[in-house]
């Protein structure tokens, strides 16, 4: 039987988040699994985890966040919907580098990991883009990235986060905002299809 490959991916905001979810990334046990800790300087994380440096070549995007929660008015470290664009940032930060993935799975609860995933799998295939709660307070993000159309949607995604339109949904959840971003890509596709000859 064929075995998709997955990239896991944990991002952190500091040192601290950096040592926990490297031992989340040891945790996570998939087939055909590689593991990527997403960092803000160097880190020696030893196999079978990659880091990858979210500040190399001192990028404008993670500025610019924090600049968009500044103008909110919140926590940048603890509100979530910085969180979560900077999760988003780093996802496709590593899909820049590299696209040899089946699945990117963005890992926050890796609790379970093994028996959640087929069904999230399964869900990603129809839906392209999916979340799915672990097992303790974490909320995972899967994405079909061997579907051309899946680029697409993150980037609908990335844009709210970019745009910080995301801090005008209320009540805010990642589930809300991978909601909104998949009624944009059908708005656009259906715009698109009505301009074609």
């Amino acid at each position: 039987m064929f075995e998709p490959t997955v990239a896991i991916l944990a991002p952190a905001l500091d040192e601290l988040e950096s040592t926990a979810n490297l031992m989340c990334l040891r945790s996570a046990d998939l087939p055909n699994g590689k593991k990527f800790l997403v960092t803000h300087g160097k880190m020696d994380v030893g196999d079978p985890v990659q880091a990858l440096n979210a500040a190399a070549n001192y990028p404008s995007e993670p500025a610019h966040l924090q600049t968009l929660a500044a103008w909110a008015a919140v926590q940048t470290r603890t509100d979530p919907r910085f969180r979560d664009g900077h999760a988003i940032y780093c996802m496709r930060r590593l899909l820049d580098r590299q696209k040899s993935f089946d699945y990117l799975l963005l890992l926050r609860d890796g609790a379970d990991l093994g028996m959640r995933w087929v069904e999230s799998r399964s869900e990603a295939d129809a839906q392209l883009l999916t979340t799915f709660a672990g097992e303790a307070s974490g909320i995972n993000l899967l994405l079909k990235t061997s579907d051309a159309r899946s680029m697409e949607l993150l980037d609908c995604l990335w844009s709210l986060y970019l745009s910080g339109a995301v801090y005008a949904i209320s009540p805010y959840s990642l589930d809300a905002a991978v909601e909104a971003a998949k009624d944009a890509h059908r708005l656009s596709s259906v715009a698109t299809s009505m301009q074609s000859p």
